[in-house]
């Protein structure tokens, strides 16, 4: 089984606004896209196709008509919402050939990449596209990649990661399974290819679970929730500071699936004063997911943990732990190290973070022992108010530090020194700036301020 039209819900609705689509409308435009591609575009199984921020039901009908056709689809981190940065440029030179670009091309973030002008399509193309027969084959298989994402570059340059319709749709059925979807449930969506893992996570397996389907701009999201009957949404690194300050609507019964950290603040008022639940789902680019989740009910929120994950969902990946590293064996067979360290603690899973040894001169440097110290020093909170970046091909230690919180680089390295007895753990660079102008795609971009150091 692949990614196609079939996939979607028998009796599907979208609703955009006060607008609404069914299958069988959602059908016949996709016929109309797919017959643009192969006519208009010359399409071919696959090539490399980047979406912007396309609003639905155009985002779903290009979805569809590209899969169909076995033509995959290149993950851009911002996907239109922050500038094009130097990360999200270098991560889309890392795929290759880009055969089309489907967006609008006033869009700010588009005409930051001026080389794919010639790459563009119209996001409306397809609703003024009548010709006198539609061309509907379908040339994906299982093994026809669908999407293309890249790591985070933690350390270096990002690699690309490759996932094809079979894993896909395999995960899409086990997905809607893990998550207790219901076909009842209003799904929420916002942004999809703007991070790997996000398709398989929430939007192909609501798509195909649930029967009523709603869409707005990212930033109407906490908005839309209250005015509609949503129950399930997919939350991304700001949303959940959106929500905590503007949500005041009691006993929706939401559950909430968020990719990125959970504050305390969240949980108090989202689960404990509104009622709903939350779930934290550990995954990575290469791997998709959930691998792990960690749940906060109305019924269960004392000693909620967001660290603290419940173990393997079920046998879809074997995941386990070597030397304090998880380990995660795929469907195929292949093994995927994410770099985090996680400790048991009964049958609790304890997220400990990612593997900060690192090389300087044939010496081991250990980050993590320098964001302690730099917490404790200057009162600083590591991930929040600065983040430690290694530099592997230069091995440096770049800071990234909020506006106006340090005066002198060489005055820190000094401290430094006198505490660590070497040079060894100095920071060859700072940049400043607030941790959200780094974030591509869900989290913080290690690699956006390691290309801007080096710059």
């Amino acid at each position: 089984m692949i990614i196609t039209r079939h996939i979607l819900h028998s009796q599907m609705i979208l609703e955009v606004d006060d607008n609404r689509w069914d299958r069988i409308g959602l059908f016949r435009r996709i016929d109309r896209a797919k017959s643009y591609l192969i006519n208009e575009k010359s399409a071919q199984p696959g090539q490399n196709v980047v979406m912007l921020g396309i609003s639905w039901p155009s985002y779903l009908i290009w979805f569809i008509a590209c899969a169909e056709l076995g033509m995959s689809f290149v993950v851009s981190d911002s996907v239109g919402l922050h500038r094009c940065s130097a990360s999200v440029r270098e991560k889309l030179s890392l795929y290759g050939d880009i055969d089309y670009v489907i967006g609008n091309i006033e869009d700010k973030y588009f005409r930051e990449l001026p080389h794919l002008y010639d790459k563009y399509i119209h996001h409306k193309a397809w609703a003024n596209y009548h010709p006198s027969s539609y061309d509907t084959p379908i040339w994906a298989t299982r093994d026809s990649i669908l999407i293309r994402s890249t790591t985070s570059g933690t350390t270096n340059i990002p690699k690309v990661c490759n996932h094809t319709h079979g894993f896909f749709y395999d995960l899409m059925v086990r997905n809607a399974d893990v998550l207790n979807l219901n076909e009842n449930d209003v799904c929420l969506h916002t942004l999809i290819l703007h991070h790997g893992s996000v398709a398989g996570v929430y939007f192909l397996p609501s798509l195909y679970r649930c029967k009523r389907h709603r869409w707005c701009e990212h930033i109407e999201c906490a908005n839309t929730i209250q005015k509609y009957d949503v129950n399930r949404v997919l939350l991304f690194y700001d949303d959940v500071n959106d929500m905590t300050n503007r949500m005041i609507v009691p006993n929706k019964t939401m559950t909430l699936y968020v990719l990125s950290a959970v504050t305390e603040r969240f949980i108090d008022h989202m689960v404990r004063r509104l009622g709903n639940t939350v779930t934290s789902i550990y995954g990575c680019t290469e791997t998709s997911g959930p691998l792990m989740l960690s749940l906060a009910t109305p019924f269960d929120n004392t000693n909620w943990d967001p660290l603290a994950f419940s173990g393997p969902l079920d046998t879809f990946y074997v995941l386990s732990v070597k030397d304090g590293m998880i380990q995660v064996m795929m469907p195929d067979g292949s093994i995927i190290t994410p770099g985090d360290r996680f400790t048991m603690n009964g049958d609790k899973w304890i997220l400990k973070g990612r593997e900060n040894i690192y090389r300087i001169k044939g010496k081991q440097i250990y980050l993590g022992i320098l964001a302690s110290w730099l917490e404790s020093r200057y009162n600083w909170k590591h991930q929040d108010t600065f983040d430690l970046v290694f530099d592997s091909e230069r091995e440096s230690i770049y800071l990234r530090i909020n506006n106006m919180l340090l005066n002198s680089l060489h005055d820190l390295n000094q401290e430094i020194e006198l505490h660590f007895g070497s040079t060894d753990y100095q920071i060859t660079k700072v940049i400043e700036g607030a941790r959200l102008d780094f974030y591509t795609g869900i989290k913080f971009d290690s690699n956006e301020v390691r290309l801007r150091c080096r710059g």
